[in-house]
């Protein structure tokens, strides 16, 4: 749904997220799963034509959020 969950609030927002797995309103079967394979962050980007949201790409990242600094950096550039 728009707005809800990662896809829909980088959707909206129009802004690259990181959320931490655990901390995070993630339903319990796929905190669950993420973290049995290691997942520990999700990163939503959007993906934009002239200021218009056309899709979001979600990685799902064996590193803490706070670690991203640098591949939120990298990522920015794929926005527009």
């Amino acid at each position: 749904t728009y707005g809800e969950s990662l896809p829909g609030m980088v959707w909206k927002q129009q802004e690259i997220l990181a959320w931490d797995v655990e901390e995070q309103h993630i339903p319990l079967a796929r905190k669950v799963a993420s973290l049995q394979i290691g997942v520990k962050t999700l990163l939503g980007i959007p993906l934009l034509h002239n200021n218009d949201t056309v899709g979001v790409l979600v990685f799902g990242l064996s590193k803490s959020k706070d670690k991203l600094g640098h591949l939120q950096a990298i990522f920015k550039g794929l926005k527009n």
